[in-house]
């Protein structure tokens, strides 16, 4: 039995800025109420500002973001979905 934990890394990079905005790691497996938060809620609780005006319905588009070059709305991804060891997150507007 391995005693490491696995860990996901997030690195979210401003896209217009090319800055790095933040790096994260997150511990395997997620607690349960952890691994339902969307991308977008998690984000906005490390300070990074996700633009959305309706509030995380799916509906405004605005909080659309990259993820490993896929584009997504950060308010449909829950943190329980990200697998890949690393993950590069974009948001274009930063």
């Amino acid at each position: 039995m391995s005693t490491t934990q696995e860990t996901i890394k997030l690195k979210v990079t401003g896209g217009a800025s090319h800055r790095d905005i933040g790096h994260f790691q997150l511990s395997l497996p997620l607690a349960r109420e952890l691994s339902q938060t969307s991308l977008m809620d998690f984000l906005r609780d490390q300070g990074i500002s996700i633009a959305s005006s309706c509030y995380g319905e799916g509906i405004c588009a605005k909080c659309k973001i990259q993820i490993n070059k896929k584009v997504q709305l950060s308010c449909q991804v829950k943190l329980a979905e990200l697998t890949d060891e690393e993950t590069f997150i974009t948001i274009d507007y930063l």
